[in-house]
């Protein structure tokens, strides 16, 4: 699976640079760093990733920038990424493109140039908003996992485990075992009477419980001692 994506945008190849080089030493191991030169670059980015259904993280957009600023790039990208996390770099405080930001781009946090020291200024809400992202991620993705193995058909035990054995098929190995099982107590019966009449001694049929008489003479000596 591909890494995400944290995509940043800047028309200052400098400060382009700068972000860059900051990103990839703290989150290239987990995420695939991208980067533009102007917004209409970002969103032919954005196009191109949705359409290997690549999953974005992170869009780090610089407010001034030609044709198309900060907050209009993010409307348009949340379109694209709605679940992607949303931060606005900006040199100086502005409050009316901090509000508009939040109403029509939805933006999660604001970023001042310069950053540095980045552990200060830039990780720890980047950290933030990326946590929250794997988060959501994991899940989206073990629900769209739990979808798809539930619509899938369970598997049976047997074949005819549905079936009567009248609407077996005639030929074939399994019809001739599921034959023989069924015929099983009858050939059981047959071989109980055949064992009675042939196989047991004829020695004890017809015989009778012995006399006192029987059991005297049984127990005489054969040469008694004449007195």
């Amino acid at each position: 699976m591909a890494k995400p994506v944290i995509l940043t945008v800047d028309d200052d190849p400098d400060v382009l640079q700068s972000i860059e080089r900051d990103l990839r030493s703290r989150y290239s191991e987990r995420y695939r760093i991208m980067r533009a030169a102007s917004a209409i670059e970002a969103l032919d980015v954005l196009h191109r990733l949705k359409t290997r259904s690549d999953a974005v993280a992170l869009l780090l957009a610089d407010q001034r920038m030609p044709e198309l600023d900060g907050v209009g790039f993010l409307s348009q990208a949340t379109e694209l990424f709605p679940n992607a996390k949303r931060a606005l770099l900006t040199a100086y405080a502005d409050t009316n493109a901090a509000i508009e930001a939040i109403n029509s781009a939805r933006v999660h946090y604001f970023l001042l140039k310069p950053w540095d020291p980045p552990d200060q200024n830039l990780y720890p809400p980047l950290d933030d908003m990326l946590n929250e992202f794997m988060d959501s991620y994991h899940r989206r993705t073990k629900a769209s996992s739990s979808s798809a193995l539930a619509g899938l058909p369970r598997p049976t035990n047997s074949a005819c485990s549905s079936r009567k054995p009248s609407s077996l098929p005639v030929g074939g190995r399994r019809a001739i075992q599921h034959h023989r099982f069924l015929s099983r107590p009858a050939q059981i019966r047959r071989h109980h009477r055949n064992f009675a009449a042939d196989d047991f001694p004829r020695r004890y049929k017809n015989s009778a419980k012995p006399t006192t008489a029987d059991i005297a003479k049984k127990n005489r000596p054969a040469h008694p001692h004449r007195r």
